[in-house]
């Protein structure tokens, strides 16, 4: 973490792009990078691990390959993120992953079956949300935030006719 962490504090950082080794980015390796504005994550890659870009306050774009099956907990919260694409080849996303982007729509794969909690917890700019048939559960009661809670934007949802919101 230290070694990535000390390349965090040089005056220009951006955009950054990962080698095609790397297989793993670590919990917290990026955290709190207040001057990275752009990163492009390349293929191979398969993991984003538990807070790896929270509170990355200057980081707007990520592009996240179509190798990635597992985004960790918190992984880019706090990032203001302005464009969220996630692939096709995403399985599990932790909980609050996205909180408080500014990006204006998502879209879940087709391959996660739960949408944890707060996961999109006050992205006040976004509109829509797409989620695949493939849902089956959605984690967080409305008093509790819930996936969406202080989405102030949000106006296009649809739901999974199977779907347990718990």
């Amino acid at each position: 973490r230290y070694i990535w962490h000390y390349f965090c504090t040089f005056p220009k950082f951006n955009p950054v792009e990962t080698c095609t080794s790397v297989t793993v980015i670590p919990e917290g390796v990026f955290q709190d990078c207040n001057r990275l504005e752009e990163i492009e994550l390349c293929q191979g890659l398969i993991e984003i691990g538990d807070s790896a870009f929270s509170q990355c306050s200057s980081l707007k774009h990520v592009n996240i390959p179509s190798t990635v099956k597992t985004i960790g907990s918190f992984a880019f919260c706090g990032a203001p993120l302005q464009t969220l694409y996630l692939p096709d080849s995403v399985e599990s996303i932790g909980d609050r992953a996205f909180c408080h982007g500014r990006f204006p729509n998502a879209r879940i794969p087709p391959l996660v079956t739960t949408i944890p909690e707060r996961v999109f917890y006050n992205c006040s700019s976004m509109f829509s949300a797409e989620l695949p048939e493939t849902i089956t559960r959605i984690k967080g009661e409305h008093n509790n935030g819930g996936v969406f809670g202080a989405c102030q934007s949000l106006r296009n949802v649809v739901v999974p006719p199977y779907a347990i919101v718990a």
